[in-house]
């Protein structure tokens, strides 16, 4: 299932005319966006729905996942152990997230395109990736499906025949979808 959801995003991408968009900077600032709405769930002030928690947990895997497939990185998956809480896990996500971004943050958007796979990328990714399968794991919620179901939502919300690949008609259309949501 998870190669069918790395192809399936693959597809989403290309058929919206999303590639040129999604370079290794651009997506590490989409996952800081994505992680930093699921630390939302963890605000005692503030508890979302499951339903939310797991949408925002469909984002950042198929975000962790394009961002894999860009940079050729493995997303074996793997045992992971921690005896951190589900909070401090999701800080831990956070921060590691945090770390990726940084690689990428004064680099230009040529470089980032340009960039290719490296021991230092490697590292970081791995370490994320390993961090936000262990809360998946925490809070008994599986990546793939909600991956698949998030998908699946965008597929309705960024229908083919309304993306041309700009971001002039990707913000247009998410105006409309909010106010239909309404």
């Amino acid at each position: 299932m998870l190669e069918k959801l790395s192809l399936d995003l693959e597809l989403f991408v290309l058929e919206r005319g999303w590639k040129p968009y999604h370079h290794p900077k651009s997506l590490s600032f989409a996952l800081l966006v994505e992680v930093s709405e699921l630390i939302e769930h963890f605000i005692p002030e503030k508890p979302l729905p499951l339903s939310v928690l797991e949408e925002e947990m469909g984002d950042v895997f198929n975000i962790l996942l394009l961002f894999a497939k860009h940079l050729s990185l493995s997303t074996d998956l793997f045992e992971v152990s921690s005896s951190l809480s589900s909070t401090s896990q999701v800080l831990d996500v956070t921060r590691k997230a945090g770390l990726l971004s940084d690689y990428f943050l004064w680099m230009s958007e040529e470089e980032s395109k340009a960039c290719k796979k490296n021991p230092e990328i490697e590292s970081l990714f791995a370490s994320l990736f390993s961090s936000f399968l262990l809360l998946a794991h925490m809070l008994s919620i599986d990546p793939v499906k909600v991956g698949l179901n998030k998908l699946a939502y965008n597929k309705k919300k960024y229908p083919v025949d309304l993306m041309s690949g700009d971001l002039t008609s990707y913000r247009k259309r998410k105006k409309e979808w909010k106010k239909d949501s309404v």
